[in-house]
């Protein structure tokens, strides 16, 4: 029997999941950022300012999808120098359009860029809230968000001086592992993630690529750097939302994974142009394939669970250095 990775026969469209206008501190208006990534041949963006829940459903067409949403951020001020002080940075992603009621008002967090000057247009429900550095808040906060339709992202978790133990505890749907605005800053969080999974983390949790593009006119764009592949059923704002939440997705800052399925025991992955694929598990001595002296786009690794362990993953890493990689898989449901 023939077992799937992604649902056989989906179409993959290319999503920007974190992204930052005019709105609250980027520096470009919605507009300009729907007509940048369609440029580079982008499906959807995600827009989500810092703390400001506004919509953009007007910039939706048979082309693009303009998912609406909000950064908000839970901070460790006590005794903390910015510099050395962690937080919690959400992105809070709507999983239906139109939909423009957000959770724990704390007007006090509306500081970055342009945000506050739209507090008098936002849509809360409950009451207004202080936000509190602990697990018990961000267990409050996420239950909120599910409550009201999100879908919850915790972003670059080392830029938020986190470790993947303190992660455990944290509740959310999605783990951003590639931030193109933080890799400019030397941080690399798929091994915060590998970290996470050999802590016994939640393998329902999937991963996220994305740019937390600010274009700020710096001398490196903070745009087109890191993606989500999401393989959904139909082109729609639900569509991909709902693909997302099931797992269906993949993250990339160059490569494309084009399919991967296991028959017969052997996992056989197809790829754009790659030096390399590899499998990830739970376990040492990791099956690799190597474009020895040129590339390959196909690789094809015998199954055996009591190596895996519990799970495993795919990694693939192209002529550029470039990386792209699924999240974790269970074992036991493919073998």
């Amino acid at each position: 029997m023939r077992k799937y990775l992604f649902p056989e026969g989906r179409k993959f469209y290319k999503a920007n999941l974190h992204c930052h206008t005019v709105i609250s501190d980027g520096t470009k208006t919605p507009e300009e950022i729907k007509a940048m990534y369609i440029a580079e041949g982008y499906d959807a963006v995600a827009f989500t300012d810092h703390e400001a829940l506004v919509l953009h459903d007007d910039l939706t067409d048979d082309r693009f999808i303009a998912l609406n949403g909000y950064e908000t951020a839970i901070k460790e001020y006590e005794g903390k120098t910015d510099s050395h002080m962690k937080v919690h940075h959400l992105c809070l992603i709507k999983r239906r359009p139109k939909d423009d009621v957000a959770v724990c008002f704390y007007p006090e967090n509306f500081t970055p860029g342009n945000c506050k000057n739209y507090i008098p247009f936002l849509h809360y429900t409950g009451e207004r809230c202080k936000y509190e550095f602990t697990d018990a808040f961000v267990a409050h906060l996420v239950k909120e968000a599910h409550e009201n339709g999100f879908l919850v992202h915790y972003n670059h978790p080392r830029w938020s001086l986190m470790t993947a133990d303190k992660l455990l505890s944290l509740p959310f749907d999605g783990l951003e592992i590639c931030n193109t605005d933080c890799r400019f800053h030397g941080d690399y969080d798929a091994d915060v993630y590998e970290d996470y999974l050999r802590l016994g983390g939640d393998l329902d949790r999937y991963i996220v690529g994305a740019d937390d593009n600010h274009n700020a006119g710096v001398s490196i764009s903070d745009s087109f750097g890191a993606f989500t592949m999401i393989a959904a059923r139909e082109f729609s704002y639900e569509g991909l939302t709902e693909a997302l939440a099931e797992g269906n997705a993949y993250v990339s800052t160059g490569p494309k994974i084009l399919s991967a399925c296991i028959e017969d025991g052997v996992l056989t992955v197809k790829t754009s142009p790659a030096s390399h694929i590899i499998l990830h598990s739970e376990g040492r001595s990791l099956p690799a394939a190597h474009g020895v002296g040129g590339y390959i786009d196909k690789a094809a690794f015998p199954l055996n669970a009591k190596k895996l362990g519990k799970y495993f993953r795919i990694e693939v890493v192209d002529a550029k250095g470039e990386h792209a990689y699924t999240h974790a898989y269970r074992t036991e449901d493919f073998i």
